[in-house]
This record gives C-alpha cells, structure tokens and sequence, in this order.
C-alpha cells in the first residue's frame, strides 16, 4: 500500500523540525510576558497550523482543501464576538507594547489573545525557517533573537523553554551538512546535547568578567539604537563625559576622570539615577550634570553592578576634593 504524500519522511521530518521551532520561540515568549496560563492553547494551536502548512505542500488536493478551510475560517471571523482574530491581535500587540513600556499587568489582561498572536508568529516562522533550502541561518538568528530578549528582559531563568529551538536548530545543522540526513535518528542525539548544554551551562550567579563586560557593552548599545523611544536633552556618551541638546548645537559635560577605572557596569545608570533625583530636588542643570558625572566616576572605580553605586557623602566627597568642580557648595545641600 501507498504511503500517502503527506506522511513521507521529508513531510513528516519537516512538521518535527518546525514544530520545535516553534514551540522553542513561543513558550519562552509565553513565560517571559507571563501569559503562561494560555500554555495549552497556545501550544495547540501552534501544532494544528504547523500540521495544517505541513499538509498543504503535500499535493494539489492537500492544498485545495487547506485553502478551503482556510477561507472558511477567515469567514467566520466576521460571525465571532469582538471582530475574532484581527481586532484580538491589535489588542494583543497594543498589550505586548504597553508592557515594554512599564505596564506589566498589561499581557494578563488579554493573555488568550497574546498567546494566539504569538502561536501564530511562531508556527509560520517555524514552517518557513525549517524548508531544507533557507539552511539554519534565518532560525539560528531567531533563536538568538528570543534568547537575548530573555536575557535583556532579566528573564534567563525560562532557557528551559527554548530548548525544543535548540533542538531544531541542530537538526537543521544536520540537514544542511548531509541533504539525505534521517532527521529522526538524529533526533535523540540533539535532543541530548541541547539537555547537557543546559544543565552544565554556569548558573545566573556565575559571571565571566569580560564577557559580562562586553554582554553589558552589547546590552546597552542595542537598547541606545533600537528601543529608544522616548525623547531627551541629555546623552552619555561614555569616557567622553555627556551632552546636553541645546538650541544652537549641543553643551558638552567632561568625563570625571579616575585613577583606576575597574569595571563599566552601572556607569549610565547611576548616572541617569543621580541625574534624575539632582534634578528632582531642585539643583540647576549644571549642578544636577555635575553630581552624576562624579557619581558615574566612582561607579567605575569599582567592581560589579550594585556594589559599586556609592553613597551620597561620597559623591559629595569627590567633588569637593576636585575643588567644587566650579560649582557653589552650597546648592549640594539640597541632597542631603
């Protein structure tokens, strides 16, 4: 007997590696935005479009009735409360945003629409990364993508997730190196790799010094140039000191230079903090740019994130000892 078109190992090894790389970019996603509540629906979900793609590649009849079902389904949205699919996205993508911005009870209100947004991002990201011409590039540079979002969002706890990714990823590794690879005999080879990886990789309170450095580095850099949204007068601008933006052309705030500068981390944070509570109570502009230039050159004295944030009589220390910096004493007063 026939095996039916849709049952053949290409279709049915395709279906095994875009389903991992699906689910391997949605449950992280479901966990970090915390919307794991709407885990089943979501997962399901992602499988029945995953299969549903699957099975539309298996011949003209295959797609005839996907498209028919397809159409239905697009129909009947207009017949469902609240508009179906649609206007839930623009409710979950309005929610996605509203989180990003500091709103994080925002995605448990529509945590059935985020999770169907996002199984549907997921399973068509997995169906077209895993066609054994596309190669393991485009998925790799997903995976990568979900996993510095986990890392940027402090949520390295839920890697777990993104193992059915990694999975998928080796096994796309697989089929571009050896065309003629079974993807299934491969399968418990990967899958007991990505677990090893996983369990030997160093806990969360394990950080490698000058990788922590540069991941900082990174972090920053990318959240500068692609998440900011919000407008403002002053820019760091690292060993150079800061800018203000004025009419006419930008003021420049020298950098306060250390002895030994020991390590970056925390440098434009305790910056901004000093900046903003200078400014909060009441000292001029001048004086607010100079407290959290002087607080920012302590910070990189010393080692480490939160422990190397000083202390107000530090600060207020350093500047005396740099003879006031220009600055009258007195208007320092107002932090104490």
């Amino acid at each position: 007997m026939k095996k039916p078109a849709f049952l053949s190992n290409e279709r049915l090894s395709r279906l095994m590696t875009a389903l991992l790389l699906a689910l391997g970019l949605l449950w992280p996603m479901l966990w970090a935005l915390g919307v794991e509540s709407a885990f089943l629906t979501a997962t399901l979900a992602t499988a029945a479009l995953t299969a549903l793609m699957t099975f539309q590649a298996a011949g003209k009849k295959a797609r005839v009735i996907c498209f028919s079902l397809l159409g239905a389904l697009l129909i009947g949205q207009f017949f469902l409360p609240g508009g179906g699919f649609f206007p839930s996205s623009v409710e979950a993508v309005k929610a996605i945003s509203l989180y990003f911005n500091g709103v994080t009870t925002a995605p448990l209100l529509f945590s059935s629409q985020i999770a169907l947004l996002l199984a549907v991002v997921a399973a068509v990201i997995g169906y077209a990364f895993s066609a054994r011409g596309v190669g393991y590039i485009p998925a790799t540079a997903m995976v990568v993508m979900v996993l510095f979002g986990l890392w940027s969002m402090g949520k390295q706890g839920f890697l777990w997730y993104a193992a059915p990714a990694l999975v998928a990823l080796l096994l796309l590794i697989a089929q571009s190196s050896h065309e003629k690879s079974n993807l299934f005999q491969v399968l418990p080879m990967a899958a007991m790799l990505v677990a090893l990886g996983l369990l030997i990789a160093p806990g969360q309170n394990v950080v490698l010094g000058p990788l922590h450095k540069a991941a900082m580095n990174l972090k920053q850099t990318i959240t500068d140039y692609l998440f900011f949204t919000e407008p403002r007068n002053v820019f760091t601008l690292g060993s150079y000191g800061s800018a203000v933006a004025e009419t006419g052309g930008p003021r420049y705030v020298p950098c306060v230079h250390m002895e030994h500068v020991a390590d970056p981390t925390a440098a434009g944070d305790s910056f901004v903090g000093a900046l903003s509570t200078a400014l909060a109570v009441g000292l001029p502009e001048d004086a607010a740019l100079t407290f959290a230039s002087h607080t920012a050159a302590i910070t990189v004295s010393r080692l480490g994130a939160m422990p190397s944030l000083p202390t107000l009589p530090e600060v207020l220390e350093l500047i005396r000892t740099r003879s006031g910096a220009g600055l009258e004493l007195s208007c320092l007063d107002a932090l104490r």
